[in-house]
């Protein structure tokens, strides 16, 4: 919030069951309500039932997008700076702050989508990159894509579908639809209603 707090709800009431007095500029809540992610120029764990962090982690950058596998078990996060090393794709396991891998984009990361059993990664990037990569080890600090996508302009939305095989991006005025196994898209469409900007994608 503006006070430069975070609050905890449950649907049943408007009081926060906790708070958090930090500033965070995003957080994110795990599908099965259990965890939530959130993030500055840290990312920050908190289960459910407790306003004391489970873990930190000290970042390149600041956080602009975090998401959660099912059920909590990893968590992909995207940050950007103005620094040659702030614009990164990090993984990580909810039980630890110990890092899985991450990725030196080169430009900030807008937005990061981890499909539900944790095993794809897609990022869209500012210097129109779409990126898809998978969670088999590699390098901690250099973990290499499966492919990544050249688009026609800044890549602000990604959305990978429950089970990895699909996933879409929006870049500029278009949209464009994946397969896992090709940076081809399946098919893409432009918008020509007064030519807006394509701002968010969801599969």
């Amino acid at each position: 919030s503006d006070n430069d707090e975070l609050l905890f709800f449950s649907k049943d009431s408007n009081e926060p069951l906790w708070t958090v007095e930090t500033f965070f500029n995003r957080s994110e809540i795990s599908a099965n309500g259990e965890y939530i992610a959130a993030g500055n120029d840290e990312l920050t764990l908190f289960s459910n039932d407790s306003n004391e962090s489970l873990w930190n982690y000290d970042l390149e950058g600041w956080v602009r997008s975090i998401s959660f596998s099912d059920g909590g078990k990893y968590i992909a996060v995207g940050t950007e700076g103005s620094g040659a090393q702030d614009n990164q794709i990090y993984l990580f396991d909810k039980d630890s702050n110990t890092l899985l891998w991450s990725h030196n984009v080169g430009n900030r990361v807008y937005s990061v989508s981890i499909s539900a059993d944790g095993d794809y990664i897609a990022a869209g990037s500012d210097d129109k990159g779409v990126w898809l990569f998978d969670n088999d080890g590699g390098s901690v600090d250099n973990k290499q894509p499966l492919w990544i996508y050249d688009a026609e302009g800044q890549v602000r939305s990604v959305s990978i579908s429950a089970d990895g095989k699909f996933l879409s991006a929006c870049s500029g005025r278009s949209l464009h639809l994946f397969g896992k196994d090709s940076s081809t898209p399946l098919w893409s469409w432009t918008n020509t209603f007064g030519g807006g900007y394509v701002n968010s994608a969801a599969i």
